[in-house]
C-alpha cells in the first residue's frame, strides 16, 4: 500500500494520491471546523470507495476533536461500509476514538470464505472482482451476490 504524506503525517488509508489532502492537512493544523467543511464537501463528490472511506475516517477524527461523538460513530460506519478491510493507523487516533472505530467495525464486518475444487476460480462479490479461490476476505454484514467462475 502506498503512503501519502499530508503535512508531516503519512496516510495509509488509501492507495495512490488522495483528494482529501487539503482537509487532512487542515485537520492536522488544528483548524477542525474548516477541515470538517472541506471533507464533508469532498465526500459528496467521491466515487472511489477507498477515497471515500479515507475521507470519512478524517471526518470522524475531526468530529471527535469537536466533541460530536454520535457523529463520530456515523462517520466510522460510512468508512467501514465503503472499505470493510480498512485498518487505520492507531497512533493517529485518541484512544476513545480508536475504541469507537473498533466497535463499529466489529459490529459491521463479517468474514467471507470461498473454496472450490479445483482451486483458482475467479470470485466477484457485489460486481467487484476480489480474487481467486481459495478466498478469505471481509465484507459488511448483509446479503451479497457472490459469483464464482472457473475458466476451462
Amino acid at each position: 500500500m502506498a503512503r501519502i504524506v499530508t503535512g508531516d503525517k503519512p496516510s495509509r488509508f488509501t492507495r495512490g494520491p488522495s483528494r482529501t489532502t487539503a482537509g487532512k492537512q487542515t485537520y492536522f493544523e488544528g483548524r477542525h471546523l474548516e477541515a470538517l467543511g472541506l471533507l464533508e464537501a469532498l465526500a459528496s463528490e467521491l466515487e472511489i470507495q477507498a477515497e471515500l472511506a479515507d475521507c470519512h475516517m478524517f471526518i470522524a477524527m475531526t468530529r471527535h476533536a469537536l466533541g460530536d461523538e454520535p457523529a463520530v460513530r456515523l462517520s466510522f460506519e460510512s468508512a467501514v461500509r465503503n472499505h470493510p478491510d480498512l485498518v487505520p493507523q492507531q497512533d493517529w487516533f485518541p484512544p476513545a476514538a480508536f475504541e469507537s472505530f473498533v466497535g463499529v467495525r466489529e459490529g459491521l464486518v463479517g468474514r467471507i470464505e470461498v473454496r472450490t475444487s479445483p482451486p483458482g476460480a475467479s470470485i466477484t462479490i457485489a460486481g467487484r472482482g476480489v480474487g481467486t479461490t481459495p478466498y478469505v476476505g471481509n465484507a459488511v454484514g448483509g446479503d451479497h451476490r457472490v459469483e464464482v467462475q472457473l475458466e476451462d
